[in-house]
């Protein structure tokens, strides 16, 4: 296998300098997130795991190249020349402004080598020096793959899919032997995340966190619910005190970015609106000019409505507020705004929860931001991202199939191949996640699909009284859409 792979990944890293692209049902096998050069090496050995043997994640292969000597990495991986390469070569400015002429840099890629090696086909040294560096990979490869549970034809790839640690990470891991997901929410938002009178956490982002430890745990009661503001939270949950942060948090570039997380999906589409009194006479945002309007610093509604209402040239006068939504809620009862901005969402909360006779306000129908809210789980395991998103998808899946709380039982023998492989009477979707087959039965069984939260802690029949909307599936008119199970 040895001098198979070492020539297979030979191949792969040959064909990407010629320019051969490595397809699989038109998508490219690697993905170069993370790897920095090593996608070019690894692509062939991949291609012949797969084809021969078992299938391989790919980041595995890609630590293994970090782990390689730094000498190692810079003789090989400093010749990485793109696919577009045309042995032309540009001089590359010392730090002083002038050449440096011992060194030259491949039109198209950032990456400078030696004036004096060639592509890798011209270089008459190269093939051995490569073939050993690979021979050190592959052997690292074979290795692993024994340990994973034999390298053979069929069996190899079963006890790959087979293992409940291997696709999920550390994080999978760490929640089976704790026995509980710890899932950060917002303290008292009414609808989302707050405690009943029996002192249990109850609502929307609350079953979405109990879906995700029926999944995993097989008990949709293992969770342990801790209260976080927005920073503090996506803090939290970049250092590991949290497992999941589903507390009404805008998917941004900028928050994904720089805080260390990845977004699971979106639950809820929302955006800024505005809460006025009744007999103010506040019908439009026409009639916040000249008015003052309070909002809480520190939340992004800020830099919103100033630049939702300069666009617009509404004048108005800022009132910030900091500190907690209390200090909002007071100010504007004692006078002293005429109008409260924040999420439409979080305003139908403060005017159940806190104001005197919520009958009293109202919150206007226009919008001026797009928030999709939704829960976000720490950078760098994805095996753990794609459980909490599948979680979601399962659930919005099961509303479009018809398959909710009350008929997930008898449907279990339904003649619908979607609803017998959502409900694992099919088998095949767990081991992608490292999970049993019956992970999405236990999340209906447990929670229910989508709808059947969005109505019990938001809808109608809920104190908000939420219309669905932009929050209803695809096939009524809303924009929820599960991607394919299957």
């Amino acid at each position: 296998m040895a001098n198979g792979l070492v020539q297979a990944m030979m191949r792969g890293l040959r064909d990407r300098v010629r320019g051969r692209a490595l397809y699989r049902d038109g998508l490219p096998l690697v993905s170069s997130r993370g790897c920095y050069g090593c996608s070019d090496v690894i692509v062939g050995a991949r291609v012949f795991i797969e084809r021969n043997y078992v299938k391989l994640p790919i980041r595995g292969i890609c630590d293994v190249w970090r782990r390689l000597p730094v000498n190692a990495q810079h003789g090989e991986r400093a010749t990485m020349i793109p696919a577009n390469h045309d042995d032309n070569t540009a001089p590359v400015s010392g730090r002083d402004g002038g050449p440096a002429s011992s060194w030259t840099r491949s039109q198209g890629h950032g990456r400078a080598r030696p004036a004096s090696e060639g592509s890798l086909d011209e270089s008459p040294s190269r093939p051995d020096g490569l073939k050993r560096l690979l021979a050190r990979i592959s052997a690292i490869i074979i290795g692993g793959l024994v340990i994973v549970g034999g390298v053979g034809m069929g069996a190899g790839a079963n006890a790959w899919a087979a293992s409940p640690s291997g696709p999920a990470g550390a994080t999978l891991q760490a929640v089976r032997a704790h026995g509980q997901v710890r899932c950060g929410v917002a303290a008292g938002l009414i609808g989302f995340s707050e405690k009943d009178a029996s002192g249990n956490w109850v609502g929307f982002n609350v079953d979405y966190c109990r879906a995700v430890a029926a999944a995993v745990l097989g008990d949709a009661s293992k969770v342990t619910f801790l209260p976080f503001g927005v920073q503090p939270g996506l803090g939290a949950l970049a250092h590991g005190e949290i497992d999941i942060l589903n507390r009404n948090v805008t998917i941004t570039l900028r928050r994904v970015n720089e805080m260390g997380v990845d977004p699971v999906g979106v639950t809820f589409f929302d955006g800024q609106g505005f809460l006025v009194r009744q007999n103010s006479g506040i019908r439009t945002l026409r009639g916040l000019s000249g008015r003052s309007i309070c909002f809480q610093t520190g939340t992004g509604a800020e830099e919103t409505l100033k630049e939702a209402l300069a666009t617009r040239r509404i004048l108005y006068i800022p009132i910030p507020r900091a500190g907690k939504e209390k200090e909002l809620v007071r100010t504007f009862l004692d006078g002293g705004c005429d109008a409260i901005s924040a999420d439409a969402s979080a305003l139908l909360s403060i005017r159940q929860a806190a104001l005197p006779n919520p009958d009293q306000y109202v919150v206007l129908r226009q919008r001026i931001s797009k928030e999709p809210f939704g829960p976000f789980v720490r950078k760098g395991d994805d095996g753990w991202l794609e459980i909490a998103r599948w979680t979601l998808m399962a659930m919005i899946e099961a509303e479009e199939l018809g398959v909710s709380r009350t008929n997930v039982e008898p449907l279990r023998a339904s003649d619908n191949p979607r609803i017998r492989l959502l409900l694992g009477t099919t088998p095949g979707l767990g081991p992608f996640l490292g999970l049993d087959d019956r992970w999405a039965y236990r999340i209906l069984a447990g929670v229910g699909n989508y709808g059947d939260s969005f109505e019990a802690n938001l809808g109608r029949a809920s104190p908000l009284k939420l219309d669905r909307g932009l929050n209803d599936v695809w096939i009524r008119g809303g924009l929820l859409f599960a991607l394919p199970l299957r």
